[in-house]
């Protein structure tokens, strides 16, 4: 993969985020990896006052260090999405699917390479920031229409791993689904799947959540 390629797809992720530090900043941790005093890693380990700045981004698309990250400041997001651990690609499907009926543009990546969880992360991009809530009320709409179950929703007080991150235990980057049936193997080429999802219109301004009932 070329350095021009890294960079583009770096700009990509970082022009998705907020200014300034995510609240939360995370690596993947390498399988086996421990801390200084001998005692393993978790999974993901936070890193205190340090930028997510554009180098650390083109070293998490090439695959060296994986990055987890928030997706929202100061309530607001320009991204939504979905973690879907059970019910594998039919399951991202059945996402991908409902948000078309929504009019909602939207894509998955899947991984269901080991572990317990067999899904993968349904995201949903936009086109300026919007309120936090507005777009959690969205991804919950499309989990609750396509019979998802429990599932965790971003944007949350919780890092996501960043777009074409590779997953540092599963070894992979998953396959990219797209709403118009493509699948796309991030493995064999990333260029094609970045592409794609750059060609992807990006959702204007999520509706309101319904005010609560008195």
């Amino acid at each position: 993969m070329s350095e021009q390629l890294d960079r583009q797809i770096a700009r990509f992720l970082l022009d998705l985020l907020p200014p300034g530090r995510p609240r939360r900043l995370a690596r993947m941790s390498f399988p086996g990896e421990l801390l200084r005093d001998g005692t393993p890693r978790d999974k993901y380990q936070d890193i205190k006052d340090k930028q997510l700045t554009l180098a650390m981004l083109a070293e998490h698309v090439r695959g060296g260090k994986t990055y987890s990250y928030t997706l929202d400041k100061d309530g607001k997001a320009r991204e939504g999405a979905i973690d879907i651990d059970a019910g594998g690609q039919p399951a991202l499907l059945a996402a991908l699917r409902v948000a078309a009926e929504l009019g909602v543009t939207a894509f998955a990546v899947k991984n269901d390479a080991g572990g317990k969880h067999k899904g993968g992360h349904f995201r949903a991009l936009f086109d300026a920031s919007y309120p936090v809530a507005h777009i959690r009320a969205l991804m919950l709409t499309i989990a609750e229409q396509a019979g998802l179950g429990a599932v965790e929703i971003w944007p949350q007080n919780q890092g996501l791993r960043g777009l074409f991150g590779f997953h540092q235990v599963d070894q992979t980057r998953g396959q990219l689904l797209l709403q118009s049936g493509e699948i796309i193997k991030l493995d064999d080429d990333l260029a094609a799947g970045f592409a794609a999802v750059r060609a992807l219109p990006l959702n204007s301004a999520p509706p309101a959540p319904p005010e609560p009932e008195p």
